[in-house]
């Protein structure tokens, strides 16, 4: 540039060239003021576009691209104007620019940084939980309103002058403190960390802490900080909910001293009288289980005595379609049912079902006054059982000692696994006089420990909402093939099949839990 502008000069002089031309002040001043403008209002559009954050571009690297490439635009503009016999200032023009550039860049990552200091102090200030920050020697160094609440005290700072010394002044057995500090230096975190602590009052409550610990760059350990969730009225309620599962315990077992006249019958004694400790005879019979669904989550609704009331009415209205088909409850555990059939197996297939259109009456009944209907799941299994009785000098009990009761506390665990109510073993569908009475359905085969011979499982749907058994009859035949491809690891024809039971189906649980396995080992 220098040498052209050294010939423009010499030609002008020697050959009469026109000299080289410059704007006005006035219009130097805009350009300078527009460069400027360009500057502000790009790096702002480009720090704001959201198009830009959602593609993952970091800003920072788009603003310094385009800086640069605006600035050698103008160069090269610059330059080829010059030639043309114009000459413009462009460095004062590009370094208004980059500073404007600059300047909003440091603006706007300011502004960010106070609105997000602001949105944390917000979230630090209205949280439920109590936040802290507290040194490994055991003073606080900061605390949120929530925590100052849940300790007692007016304010986080009243909370952090009071306690000096967290394990002696909060918490009610400092051994736990100690125990809280070695499980942050051994693993670094803390989860669900239960203690009782002192409020400002004097009185007790029952916490749960989350913690961390906080590092420097030189990985010199900082501070501690997490959060604390009053658990009080949870520890609460999980002493009445143990007090009442105790107090169920005792009354099963007070119940086990009257024993069922059908066991008498069995050890062949006229009377309770004549039972001795170690009677015992083998027979073939059916066991039949039932427990209730998700007992705990409605145990948990419920005060200690509309508990007792709930059970009792649960098992009265169950017990009859026991009796009715000439079985007997050998016991109750908590609210299981074991029930034994000593005739032919089909009384324990009837007596199932008949328990859940009981049930099903009975739910009616509940969702009347305003309860939750019950689930319930049914196992039965067939084999020879020992009976007999158990205990010592003081205690004598009746009791059934059989692989046949373990298979039939299985069975009746996946129930719940396949989404249906009642499942019985091969044993018990090979006993049955009259199979074809029943409509039910291959399901599975399942190992049993301790066995080399896996286990055939059937379902029986006498008892499912009609919409639901007659979809199941008309996938019969469909839905074994299905079962059938899935165990011979076919699983994409097994899926094709499980696909099209649940179009003539939608209501199958099993075909839709199998459909779900058979799509995922396909895809391995």
């Amino acid at each position: 540039m220098q040498a052209n502008l050294t010939s423009q000069i010499l030609s002008g002089a020697l050959d009469g060239r026109p000299f080289i031309k410059v704007l006005p002040t006035p219009i130097e001043w805009l350009e300078v003021l527009c460069c400027s403008f360009i500057g502000a209002a790009g790096s702002w559009l480009l720090l704001e576009s959201k198009q830009l954050r959602n593609k993952g571009l970091p800003p920072l690297l788009l603003l310094s691209s385009g800086t640069f490439l605006a600035s050698g635009l103008s160069l090269t503009g610059t330059y080829l104007i010059f030639l043309s016999g114009w000459w413009l200032p462009i460095v004062p023009s590009l370094l208004t620019l980059i500073i404007s550039a600059i300047t909003i860049t440091d603006y706007y990552y300011r502004k960010s940084q106070r609105e997000a200091e602001h949105k944390y102090r917000s979230i630090f200030e209205n949280a439920l939980e109590g936040i802290f920050q507290t040194t490994t020697d055991g003073h606080y160094l900061n605390a949120n309103p929530a925590l100052a609440k849940i300790y007692g005290y007016d304010s986080p700072d009243a909370l952090i002058a009071d306690i000096t010394n967290i394990g002696q002044q909060l918490y009610c057995d400092p051994n736990r403190r100690q125990e809280f500090i070695q499980s942050m230096e051994q693993k670094g975190q803390v989860e669900g960390f239960e203690a009782q602590i002192y409020r400002q009052d004097g009185s007790i409550i029952w916490i749960s802490e989350n913690a961390r610990s906080v590092y420097d760059s030189q990985g010199k350990l900082l501070y501690y900080q997490g959060f604390v969730e009053d658990i009080t009225e949870r520890r609460q309620a999980e002493a009445e909910r143990e007090k009442f599962t105790n107090e169920l315990f005792e009354l099963n077992q007070a119940f086990s001293r009257f024993v069922p006249s059908q066991f008498l019958h069995l050890l062949k004694k006229d009377n309770i009288a004549d039972v001795q400790l170690g009677d015992q005879v083998q027979q073939d019979m059916s066991v039949l289980f039932a427990d209730i669904r998700n007992f705990t989550t409605l145990s948990e609704r419920m005060t200690p005595e509309e508990n007792f009331r709930f059970i009792n009415s649960y098992l009265s209205h169950m017990e009859p379609a026991i009796i009715a088909n000439q079985g007997f409850i050998d016991k109750y555990i908590g609210d299981a049912i074991m029930a034994l059939f000593n005739g032919e197996a089909d009384d324990a297939v009837k007596g199932a079902i008949s328990m859940l259109k009981r049930l099903r009456s009975y739910n009616s009944y509940r969702q009347q006054v305003g309860y939750l209907p019950l689930e319930i799941g049914i196992g039965i299994n067939t084999g020879l059982m020992m009976l007999g009785t158990v205990g010592g000098n003081t205690h004598m009990d009746s009791t059934v000692i059989s692989d046949a009761v373990n298979l039939a506390s299985r069975l009746e665990g996946l129930t719940k696994e396949y989404g249906v109510s009642l499942l019985i073993s091969h044993h018990t569908f090979t006993s049955l006089v009259q199979p074809g009475k029943y409509p039910l359905r291959f399901i599975d085969k399942l190992k049993v420990k301790g066995k080399s011979k896996a286990v055939s499982v059937f379902e029986v749907f006498e008892a499912d909402a009609p919409e639901i058994k007659a979809g199941k009859l008309k996938t019969k035949a469909l839905f074994e093939e299905a079962v059938l491809n899935y165990h011979l690891k076919r699983f994409r024809s097994a899926t094709t099949l499980f696909q099209g039971c649940l179009e003539l189906a939608p209501q199958d649980k099993t075909a839709r839990i199998y459909l779900q396995r058979s799509q995922e080992l396909s895809q391995q």
